[in-house]
């Protein structure tokens, strides 16, 4: 993002529920810089608490796991440059596996989501091994108390797991929008980069030009232990 950019959607890691609100009201889209810190070793704790379960019950990840790319199965090691899919594929059960129990992941261009849910117990395995479970932006309590606005999360965590080891920039999923209910999604960088390109649908730009304000588009460059909230509906 420009120094501009930063300005209107970017927040250190000591902002306030309120200060959160104010911006992400008039934007939809909000990015925490530092918001958590991140080393190796919480990286593989939350890749082993991710075996774990798979290990256990293989069908709390199975049953949502796709391929977003395309490029053949899960880091099949072809050297295909991936593209990005209109429609996610359903892989096999062994493209799952193999990215939780292979003795070593192939080198390559791939990248792959699942959402885990079903089971509170396994939730609160992975959870309890994340560096990052709520941004004090994001938590509207203090002692045990709702204290202004804030956010409130939901029990389904979606993971998106990838590899690049090209120099070239591994292409995600096509534009789209989500058809959601509530106000938005927080994401955390565990690993890597990703670039976000985001621009307003036509809704949101009437909002702001009734607040006086104009928006367009912007790409957004998250690190490891940025949050970014963003409304994929609008």
């Amino acid at each position: 993002t420009s120094p501009m950019e930063a300005q209107l959607i970017a927040l250190t890691r000591e902002a306030s529920p309120a200060q959160f609100r104010r911006l992400y009201d008039r934007t939809r889209l909000v990015v925490l810089r530092g918001a958590g810190c991140v080393s190796e070793h919480e990286v593989a704790g939350v890749l082993d608490a991710l075996r774990d379960v798979h290990a256990r019950k293989p069908d709390l990840i199975e049953s949502s796991f796709v391929v977003e790319t395309d490029s053949g199965e899960c880091h099949n090691g072809t050297g295909e440059p991936p593209k990005p899919v209109a429609k996610r594929r359903r892989p096999s059960s062994s493209a799952a596996s193999s990215l939780f129990h292979a003795s070593r992941v192939r080198a390559g261009r791939w990248y792959t989501s699942f959402i885990l849910q079903g089971e509170a117990a396994a939730g609160a395995h992975v959870r309890s091994q994340l560096p990052c479970l709520a941004p004090r932006a994001l938590d509207p309590t203090r002692g045990g108390q709702r204290r202004g606005p804030g956010a409130w999360d939901e029990q389904p965590i979606w993971f998106f797991v990838g590899l690049n080891t090209h120099a070239s920039a591994l292409a995600g999923r096509p534009e789209h929008t989500d058809s959601i209910a509530h106000d938005g999604t927080w994401h955390f960088q565990l690993s890597g980069t990703k670039l976000w390109r985001l621009r307003p649908t036509a809704e949101l730009e009437a909002m702001a030009r009734e607040k006086g304000q104009r928006l367009g588009p912007l790409d957004v460059l998250c690190r490891p232990g940025d949050v970014i909230v963003v409304s994929t509906r609008l």
